[in-house]
């Protein structure tokens, strides 16, 4: 008997919606929106659906504004520019 075990193609996906940008960063979907709302992360709209582009969300992971001690008010940090 020859066995068929067909192989399985992981495929990276183009855009994520929210709750698998809030999984990949690790943060609530919540504080995402209000990091959208204040220009720190960039999305778009499908639809009625907002995506992400991973590298874009990378990035602007990247970019947040680094935080020196304990800020309690690292948010409220205006974006540079």
């Amino acid at each position: 008997m020859s066995e068929s075990n067909p192989k399985k193609t992981s495929i990276e996906p183009l855009c994520y919606g929210l709750p698998e940008a809030s999984a990949a960063t690790g943060l609530g979907k919540t504080l995402i929106y209000d990091l959208i709302n204040k220009g720190f992360i960039r999305s778009r709209k499908a639809g009625g659906r907002r995506i992400f582009l991973p590298d874009e969300l990378r990035e602007d992971i990247r970019n947040l504004p680094e935080v020196v001690g304990d800020r309690k008010d690292a948010l409220t940090i205006k974006k540079a520019g």
